[in-house]
Formats: C-alpha cells, sequence, structure tokens
C-alpha cells in the first residue's frame, strides 16, 4: 500500500508522509488476546516492514517514512506486557 500512495501521490507533485503499524510478537491474555500477536491480522511483519522500507529508499523516499506505530491489545491486564513489546 505505501508504494500505491507513492504512485498516486506523484500524479499530483505531492508526497505525505507515511507510516506503517508493526504486528508485534507480543501476546497478553485479558480479553481480546487470543487476537494479539504474530498472528494478528493488523499489522506488517519485519519482512514486509523491511521491504516498504527498501521500496521508498529505491525512490528516494525514505524520508518521508515518519511513524512506526504499534498497538498489542486491548484490555492489558498487566503493565509489564506493554514494557515487554517496547
Amino acid at each position: 500500500e505505501a508504494i500505491h500512495v507513492v504512485e498516486v501521490s506523484s500524479k499530483y507533485d505531492r508526497m505525505p508522509d507515511l507510516g506503517v503499524r508493526a504486528r508485534l510478537n507480543a501476546k497478553h491474555n485479558g480479553h481480546w488476546g487470543s487476537t494479539s500477536g504474530e498472528k494478528s491480522k493488523f499489522g506488517l511483519g519485519p519482512v514486509e516492514i523491511l521491504s516498504v522500507v527498501k521500496q521508498l529508499k529505491e525512490k528516494d523516499l525514505l524520508s518521508h517514512l515518519a511513524l512506526l506505530h504499534f498497538h498489542i491489545g486491548s484490555q492489558i491486564p498487566s503493565i509489564s506486557l506493554i514494557k515487554e513489546a517496547m
């Protein structure tokens, strides 16, 4: 999707800053714990993030990658899980 944004943006002579959402291996046992971890349906894994970085670098647009975001889940029962994810 990042490359699609680059292609569309170039038609309008604009380039927005981009962000990626990382899919972490961190899991928790809270209410939504089954949707956390490496099998989460949201975010990119390490290989996918590196692919985005490589593609942006090849187009000399890496400076537009401005955000790395992650979300390990909702209703997390312990702050230690957040510390582990970070």
